[in-house]
């Protein structure tokens, strides 16, 4: 009886191994198949970060390309205006200054000429060639070209959404209205306290910030810009200093008292607008009042102060 017992055991303890093999075979396979599929999922992610990660490289290059064929258009226009071959934008601030002093040195000599009752000097522009008069030349143009832009294009958009004419039309009034005064710059700065020239100054910015990509709209920014600068130029005459804040730029919150939220453009109805304006402002950090337009410009005119009407985003009214 023992003998058998004996004899039985390794037959036992083959049988246990032969049942233990395949299991531990069938775990390692397992084992297997579970690093292969982490592995395929985990070079499918990869593939797929690449993919998204190149798109947004292409997309940014072509963005870019886009600004500055943007850009270039502007700085055509400019250099056409002024005559010249060629204008960076970050030189126009320094070329108009020059501009200002040479027609004021030119005034001068007009005036110093009648006075002595002796003709104007040879090549010298006659006086309505100042600032302000070659700002209402300007302003003339480009109500022309607002009202005369086809039915498709965004300018006419613009015009039905923004009133541009009409506001340019009143601006226009307004300057002509002061223009053959002899202290203009300082009858231009009362319109600059009455309001009557919020729209020209503060149209720039906002269409260079919502339609810088778009080309059609370079032009009629450009007339802005320069309108606004003529103006601005006709103001340095009386010490006045124009201040305007960009859409889209940020103030800390503490510091963001008087800031009003009523959207009185409507800017939130035009689609382009509306989609930056909630893109950014996912994009303000907390502790910041992200801004949408500036309605009026402030100034500085000796130690008279007034600060610019800004207008805040308020998820309420854009969402």
């Amino acid at each position: 009886m023992a003998t058998s017992s004996a004899a039985s055991l390794p037959v036992a303890l083959l049988g246990l191994a032969a049942t233990a093999l395949p299991a531990e075979a069938e775990t390692t396979r397992m084992a297997w198949i579970g690093a292969g599929w982490f592995s395929w999922t985990l070079t499918f992610l990869l593939v797929v970060v690449a993919i998204v990660a190149v798109g947004w490289l292409i997309t940014e290059t072509i963005e870019a390309w886009k600004m500055r064929q943007s850009i270039e258009v502007v700085e055509d226009n400019v250099a056409s205006i002024l005559g010249r071959s060629r204008v960076s934008l970050a030189e126009l601030p320094d070329i108009l200054r020059g501009v200002n002093e040479d027609v004021a040195a030119v005034l001068a000599d007009v005036g110093e000429n009648a006075a002595a009752g002796a003709p104007a000097k040879p090549g010298a522009p006659p006086g309505e060639q100042d600032p302000l008069s070659a700002a209402i030349a300007l302003l003339s143009v480009t109500v022309q070209r607002i009202k005369q832009a086809p039915a498709s294009s965004p300018i006419h958009k613009l015009e039905l959404e923004l009133r541009l004419s009409h506001e340019l039309q009143a601006t226009l009034v307004a300057l002509k209205g002061i223009s053959a005064q002899p202290e203009a710059s300082r009858t231009l700065a009362d319109l600059l306290r009455a309001g009557q020239l919020n729209h020209v100054l503060t149209m720039a910015p906002l269409l260079g910030v919502y339609f810088a990509e778009e080309d059609a709209v370079a032009t009629l920014r450009t007339a802005y810009q320069a309108a606004a600068a003529l103006i601005e130029l006709a103001l340095a005459d009386g010490r006045i200093a124009v201040v305007v804040v960009p859409p889209l730029s940020t103030v800390v919150r503490g510091a963001s008292r008087g800031i009003g939220f009523e959207d009185q453009r409507g800017l939130r109805r035009i689609p382009g607008i509306r989609d930056k304006v909630v893109r950014a402002a996912r994009e303000t950090p907390d502790g910041d009042q992200l801004i949408v337009d500036c309605l009026a410009p402030g100034w500085r005119a000796g130690t008279e102060r007034q600060r610019p009407q800004i207008v805040g985003f308020s998820r309420a009214d854009w969402n």
